[in-house]
């Protein structure tokens, strides 16, 4: 019985990776900028605009990781006739050899510099300075170099 549980686990193992990476491939076909050793530790939700987002060289994304880049809360302020064109979409860039920490979430036109740090569960409103560690909720500087 174990082995017939451990079989059907690795089995399932397989399939999500190669899920993962089937929808990896289909983001960069749709225009996901993504540089040199690049490491995903598991498939980030790079929402519905993969093209706005570029991730460069050398950067781990880890698992949990989600990329907004657009407010669809905009179809309330479209209501409104004077606001009814209003639209709020940005790019999100992050740059080389960074690391993202699990449960991230990139805001519309938040931006990594190089050789950055985003703690696990932080959310990227703006821009992180070269060489520096961010985290929380709107992640703030914790180390500047």
């Amino acid at each position: 019985m174990i082995f017939i549980y451990r079989l059907i686990l690795k089995l399932h193992t397989i399939y999500q990776k190669f899920i993962q990476h089937i929808y990896i491939k289909i983001s960069i076909a749709r225009g996901l900028k993504v540089g040199k050793d690049v490491i995903f530790v598991e498939a980030p939700d790079f929402g519905s605009e993969p093209f706005l987002i570029e991730i460069g060289d050398r950067t781990k994304i880890t698992a949990g990781c989600k990329f907004i880049n657009h407010d669809g809360a905009m179809y309330v302020i479209r209501s409104m006739e004077k606001y009814e064109d209003a639209r709020n979409f940005g790019r999100i860039k992050l740059g080389k050899n960074c690391f993202v920490g699990n449960n991230c979430i990139f805001l519309p036109g938040s931006q990594m510099g190089n050789n950055c740090i985003l703690g696990a569960g932080s959310v990227l409103n703006s821009s992180m300075l070269d060489n520096s560690v961010y985290a929380g909720n709107s992640c703030k500087i914790h180390l500047y170099n």
